[in-house]
């Protein structure tokens, strides 16, 4: 009788080492398995292209649909402050780079045409000036008049003071927008109020009530395709709907808008921009947080097709642009906040991404 209890005391103890054997080895499959796919959300659902560019300082231009402009030395070397800084082009159907002129910043490209600053020719040392043109034959390029302030926003270039419009103490006041084009701050968001804006086609246009108010969370640009102003969100505020939409406003005063975010888009607020692509929206989020890598592995670009989110890209993004057709976006991309300011490879570099070739999707 002792026997047959100790034997099925034996049983009840196999059994129980045998199940938590398994349960054990269950545990270190499912890890394996969340760090793959962890491991794998890191790599991109579209293909990436390098241009293998260290960029002086992230930002990115167009000069057309298959030229993107940077900053950088003619050794592509990273943090060579020794070396000239040089308008650099990468030819994206040929993989050609090339080089222009000599110049501390690029504040600008419309039409084709590229705004920079530059050492003054014949100058003295720290003398500057500006240059503008086509990027194979700029010229410098002078303010005609007195009282003058350089928009780079909008019309890239000299524009008069008087028509820049500044924020006086007391509203309303008048914000230039591109042309004759003018936001009117009519009544100040605060406790009371979500704010009132007006837009005028020109300051004789009868304005035209926004359903936005442009604060620090919100920026205006004008899309060249699209022949109409995007409004979008600066930052990601989760607990505030009113920051969940963006809005299209025709240089007629026509408007549409739509909500592309939730309270749960993102992990945290913080800071992001939103681009019109030709068919959806792409997001660069900073990582959310007090810091910018509070939540690295959020970092990075998101598609937004029809308010559902989808990673394309994690790491350590900025000066990001889109091409004039909005089919591709380039940008200066690291893997890591850490590559970003390495002097070494791997480091940060200019790279690209089309949207609209199902080709380049893996």
């Amino acid at each position: 009788m002792r026997m047959r209890m100790a034997r099925k005391e034996c049983d009840i103890i196999r059994l129980r080492l045998h199940t938590l054997f398994f349960a054990v080895t269950l545990l270190i499959l499912s890890t394996f398995i969340l760090l793959g796919c962890e491991k794998q959300e890191k790599v991109s659902p579209y293909k990436l292209i390098d241009s293998g560019i260290w960029s002086y300082n992230e930002k990115t231009f167009w000069l057309d649909n298959e030229r993107v402009l940077t900053l950088s030395n003619r050794d592509l070397r990273a943090y060579d402050f020794k070396a000239p800084n040089v308008l650099t082009i990468w030819n994206i159907k040929t993989g050609e780079i090339s080089f222009s002129h000599e110049a501390t910043g690029i504040l600008c490209v419309k039409d084709g045409e590229v705004l920079f600053a530059a050492k003054k020719v014949g100058g003295k040392i720290d003398e500057k000036a500006h240059y503008r043109g086509p990027i194979e034959n700029p010229e410098e390029y002078h303010a005609q008049r007195k009282n003058v302030q350089m928009d780079y926003w909008f019309d890239c270039g000299w524009v008069p003071r008087e028509t820049f419009g500044t924020a006086p103490l007391k509203f309303p006041f008048m914000r230039k927008l591109r042309g004759d084009n003018y936001l009117q701050y009519v009544e100040k968001r605060g406790k009371d109020s979500e704010g009132k804006m007006l837009y005028h086609k020109t300051k004789k246009f009868p304005g035209v009530y926004v359903p936005f108010y442009i604060d620090p969370y919100y920026k205006i640009n004008f899309i060249l395709r699209e022949n109409a102003y995007f409004v979008s969100p600066d930052q990601y505020l989760p607990e505030m709907p009113y920051y969940h939409s963006v809005w299209w406003v025709k240089e007629d005063g026509k408007i549409t808008g739509e909500r592309i975010l939730n309270k749960s888009s993102f992990p945290a607020r913080g800071v992001l921009s939103v681009f019109p692509l030709k068919n959806n929206y792409l997001a660069h989020y900073g990582g959310g947080g007090i810091q910018a890598n509070s939540f690295p592995k959020a970092a990075g670009l998101y598609l937004i097709k029809e308010s559902e989110i989808e990673k394309v890209l994690v790491g350590a993004i900025g000066g990001v642009s889109v091409s004039p057709d909005g089919c591709m976006a380039a940008f200066s991309h690291a893997e890591s906040y850490k590559q970003v300011n390495s002097r070494t490879k791997p480091h940060r570099t200019v790279k690209l991404i089309n949207f609209c070739e199902e080709g380049d999707k893996k």
